[in-house]
């Protein structure tokens, strides 16, 4: 989205801010770049992505994005910015962003949930920490196998078998010996899925560009009462 000093509504107060010191009319247009890039990290986007997405964890969004600020007073060269960026296990949310919001094929998790695996068993819910990936050892050396190998595994141990990721939950020998697994990941390798674009950012920026004039009005009267 740009802002356009020269649109009929506001030209008046940019001429009255051109006539003043030189840089009264770039200071305004930082404030206004910078209300608009704050205003779509803190209200417009994060509406936008509770309509896209199933948001697992209150405040995901708010973390992972961030403002960078318009500075300077080359009127050609001021911008702000709003992006996201994230570490650890956010990290591989962030990167997909991008193909969720314009749409196509992602390289996805080899591992997938399964609502066995959260809290309370609910798709809405986070996965259970002690049912997170990095809390499960020697998970890098697992390979699918046949059901029969869950039978040599202990209480807690994992396996790999039909798709799926198991812990073993229980071993009952009284009578005829059997093992109960827990269903934890669906498992596919190298996965990849397409999804339909979200356009969620564009929706977001859409909507903040429409409040551009107002913003900039607002800051405008505001530096021109310190005249």
């Amino acid at each position: 989205m740009k802002l356009n000093i020269n649109s009929s509504e506001i030209v008046v107060l940019t001429n009255k801010l051109e006539k003043m010191r030189k840089y009264d009319l770039p200071v305004v247009i930082n404030q206004t770049l910078n209300d608009a890039a704050v205003d779509l990290k803190t209200v417009e986007m994060l509406e936008q992505a509770g309509k896209s997405f199933t948001n697992r964890k209150k405040g995901f969004f708010k973390a992972i994005s961030a403002v960078k600020r318009s500075s300077g007073f080359d009127i050609r060269k001021q911008v702000s910015q709003v992006g996201f960026r994230g570490k650890g296990h956010q990290k591989e949310a962030v990167n997909n962003l991008e193909q969720q919001e314009r749409g196509g094929n992602i390289d996805y998790r080899d591992f997938i949930p399964i609502n066995t695996a959260r809290t309370s068993n609910s798709y809405n819910k986070t996965v259970k920490k002690k049912n997170r990936l990095s809390q499960i050892k020697g998970l890098k050396s697992l390979r699918p196998t046949t059901i029969r190998a869950a039978y040599k595994k202990k209480v807690g141990d994992y396996v790999i078998t039909k798709g799926t990721l198991f812990q073993v939950a229980e071993r009952k020998k009284k009578g005829k010996f059997r093992v109960i697994l827990k269903p934890l990941y669906d498992y596919e390798k190298g996965r990849k899925i397409k999804v339909k674009g979200t356009h969620f950012m564009e929706k977001a920026s859409l909507k903040v560009s429409k409040k551009l004039d107002n913003m900039y009005i607002k800051n405008a009267k505001n530096r021109l009462k310190l005249k």
